[in-house]
């Protein structure tokens, strides 16, 4: 479109957005994204509020995150889980 109001992520060198799909099996998603041509982002793991996430980037530019709910958690058990989380990752920064 002219004027920019439309922009590819290559055009803004990345994306704007993440485009999340609830997917029965989060591995077979993003391996199979993988397998015809999507660029991993983050491989698929275990996140502290209780679901299995993986991204992939798309040939496009194009974010995609697979998602699955493998623990149901309590708002309370999701801080403390992200407490011990933002601890982890500050531990790394070293």
């Amino acid at each position: 479109m002219e004027g920019g109001f439309l922009a590819s992520p290559e055009t803004l060198n990345g994306s704007t957005c993440v485009f999340q799909i609830g997917v029965p099996d989060v591995d077979a998603a993003y391996r199979r994204a993988v397998d015809n041509g999507a660029i991993p982002a983050l491989p698929p793991c275990d996140m502290f509020w209780g679901d299995r996430y993986g991204w992939v980037r798309d040939p496009f530019g194009h974010m995609w995150a697979f998602c699955m709910v493998k623990e149901v958690r309590t708002p309370e058990q999701v801080a403390e889980r992200l407490s011990g989380f933002a601890a982890q990752l500050k531990g790394q920064e070293k």
